[in-house]
């Protein structure tokens, strides 16, 4: 689950304006990678802290030769942004569990709680899981939108003003 952005056209720019591309290009990259890390703070703030595991699992990174930011968030968090639905009861054992971290986790979580995992595997699959919504894709996007488009009339502005 990640949110990526990735600016293009900007090559095509440069090849007719090679001066105003290399400070734009300096300008698109720092935005790309203070709204990257904006996003992953907000998100880090909203996502809920059970164990923590998806607090550091949200992470920001920028590629500047690909002119690409993205928010990484854990394996994990689409389970707890959309809930889980009753149903298969969830590996107990790591040993014989096809997902191993996702077993240790659930009785990691048990444990901090004094719960008995089995207890808990069965209770989610009965139950399900809450949603808990942390995230929001559509306003992370604007929020990226607004950032480069503001870097880009800063650029504009510093080469139409000399």
């Amino acid at each position: 689950m990640k949110l990526s952005i990735t600016l293009t056209g900007v090559d095509q720019f440069a090849a007719r304006h090679p001066q105003v591309a290399a400070d734009l290009e300096v300008e698109l990259v720092q935005a790309l990678r203070d709204q990257a890390e904006e996003t992953r703070d907000a998100w880090r703030d909203a996502a809920p802290t059970f164990t923590g595991a998806l607090r550091r699992g949200i992470r920001a990174r920028t590629d500047p030769r690909r002119l690409t930011a993205r928010v990484l968030v854990a394996p994990h968090g689409h389970l707890v942004q959309h809930g889980r639905r009753p149903g298969r009861m969830p590996a107990v054992d790591p040993a014989r569990a096809a997902s191993p971290k996702s077993a240790q986790r659930l009785r990691d979580f048990a444990a901090a709680r004094g719960i008995d995992p089995f207890v808990l595997a069965r209770a989610i699959a009965r139950k399900g899981t809450r949603p808990h919504p942390f995230r929001s894709i559509g306003t992370a996007k604007e929020a990226f939108e607004a950032r480069i488009q503001a870097a880009v009339a800063r650029v504009m502005a510093k080469y139409r003003s000399s």
